[in-house]
């Protein structure tokens, strides 16, 4: 058993996927599968569950622990994560929350999005 499931803590993640998948998110979906099958939460949705909420730019990666604190990742010009920012203002957090929660109820399981789109492709190969 993990730390997190002994400490009663659990893990949810809501991935976004935009199709044709590239080479970086099918191995990307594979580590996700791996994880789900390890207990983790995850669920799949497309583009169109956040087009509404992406007029002024992508929305931000973030992590949301236990509706206590939230951090929004920050990744630099080369895409590379350099950090986070931290919030812990409660009217900062519910919002966020809400929509994340929305977005894992609307999702769809790892695994059967895995096993539909994933798993008929041929290995991933690097971009030339």
């Amino acid at each position: 058993m993990g730390e997190a499931a002994k400490r009663n803590f659990s893990l949810y993640r809501v991935r976004v996927v935009r199709e044709p998948l590239t080479p970086y998110l099918q191995w990307e979906l594979n580590m996700l599968r791996l994880r789900a099958e390890c207990g983790e939460r995850i669920r799949v949705v497309g583009p169109e569950h956040i087009r509404g909420f992406e007029k002024n730019g992508p929305l931000p990666e973030l992590v949301s622990l236990g509706g206590m604190t939230l951090y929004k990742v920050i990744y630099d010009s080369r895409a590379m994560s350099d950090g986070a920012l931290r919030f812990v203002d409660p009217d900062v957090l519910s919002p966020w929350e809400d929509f994340i929660k929305g977005l894992f109820d609307a999702g769809e399981e790892m695994a059967s999005y895995f096993e539909r789109e994933v798993a008929p492709l041929p290995p991933p190969t690097p971009a030339e």
